[in-house]
């Protein structure tokens, strides 16, 4: 499909592209907790398993809104909007080695995504049905973002710093164990 305005109207297609941007994030944000744990930046990958629930309960009121409806399939190389910015892209100047204001930096970025879309869909819309859910949508945003502003506004000094290589701190915990 081309990126003509009519997919913007088209309820199923409007809801597989919300899934498909949803499912990535969420992958993303589990991926990252899991590879930040191993690597011992558990307070980091707290917030990413943190952001993970967040866009889960995103994608839950995606699942009830969509029901038992079955929904088109988008190409991969097809682009939800012209300004999208896949989630990994924001991720990709990361590394386990990342701060907390960093994660929290992130994290909003990636948030932001989505807000730009839902309203990007709510230009292209006149009032209705969709319009509703891409409000409510927005509305479970704006409530994560206070939350991320709160987290982030707690921030101390060397949560702002960048910690000693953490698999080499931990790498005691491991002695002998490969000898």
């Amino acid at each position: 499909m081309s990126l003509s305005n009519d997919k913007y109207k088209d309820l199923d297609w409007v809801l597989t592209a919300l899934q498909v941007m949803i499912d990535e994030t969420i992958y993303h944000m589990k991926t990252f907790a899991h590879t930040l744990d191993v690597h011992h930046n558990t307070e980091v990958a707290d917030i990413f398993a943190h952001a993970y629930e967040q866009f889960k309960k995103e994608e839950a009121l995606l699942v009830s809104y969509v029901g038992e409806k079955s929904l088109p399939t988008i190409a991969p190389w097809d682009t939800l909007y012209p300004d999208y910015q896949h989630p990994s892209e924001v991720l990709g100047g990361t590394d386990y080695l990342m701060t907390v204001e960093e994660a929290w930096k992130a994290i909003e970025q990636i948030s932001q995504i989505h807000k730009d879309f839902y309203h990007f869909l709510l230009n292209k819309n006149e009032k209705g049905e969709l319009v509703n859910f891409i409000e409510s949508l927005l509305e479970h945003c704006k409530t994560c973002e206070v939350t991320h502003q709160n987290e982030a506004s707690t921030l101390h000094p060397n949560d702002k710093e960048r910690h000693d290589d953490l698999d080499l701190v931990h790498q005691d915990n491991f002695k002998g164990m490969f000898q």
